[in-house]
């Protein structure tokens, strides 16, 4: 849970939504595996208990110590999840860069092949790439967010084929070559010159 990730208003959101829609409480879980940043000093899960989500909302953190989940065990959990939550970074932090930062997180959950809801900024990578009118929210406001999450739980659209494949070996690594290929000309180019 990056710091700015929308995760206090996500969790009145799915206090907001519980509340309004009862029948979800039984239905929709919640299974955030992880750290927190430091900077929620333990927020996260005293929310979780004074909005009384414990039965929906399980937090997977341990204060004393970074839990470190190997990508096959984590690739595995995303597998059994039904949809999988990203929790973006706001457009306000890191001095307002916060939308121009893609969350290798995302890609992990390409891999996956499973729906994608993510709290982001409106002009973010994450919203172009997941932008299908129901996988993100660009607002942090929990009432808005409750309605995306509502509209997203009753479609649940898996990514675009195309959008996954963006992220595929052999494009990344077609785009990786011509990266390096053109660092290296440069780079020659320089010495050349002096």
């Amino acid at each position: 849970i990056p710091v700015g990730g929308y995760i206090l208003h996500l969790l009145k959101a799915i206090s907001i939504m519980f509340e309004d829609e009862p029948s979800l409480k039984n239905k929709v879980f919640f299974d955030l595996i992880g750290r927190a940043n430091p900077h929620y000093k333990g927020s996260v899960s005293r929310l979780i208990k004074k909005l009384d989500l414990t039965e929906q909302v399980n937090f997977n953190y341990d204060d004393s110590k970074v839990i470190h989940i190997p990508y096959s065990e984590s690739l595995g959990l995303m597998k059994t999840a039904d949809a999988l939550l990203l929790l973006g970074i706001h457009p306000d932090y890191f001095h307002g860069w916060g939308n121009v930062i893609l969350h290798v997180k995302l890609v992990d959950y390409f891999g996956a092949d499973k729906p994608i809801f993510a709290l982001t900024g409106q002009d973010s990578v994450t919203n172009d790439l997941l932008k299908d009118g129901v996988s993100t929210c660009t607002n942090d406001d929990p009432y808005a967010i409750r309605d995306a999450l509502v509209a997203f739980i009753n479609k649940m659209p898996k990514p675009a084929t195309l959008t996954r494949e963006h992220f595929a070996k052999e494009a990344v690594y077609s785009q990786w070559s011509k990266v390096f290929k053109q660092v290296i000309a440069d780079e020659l180019g320089y010495e050349r010159k002096n």
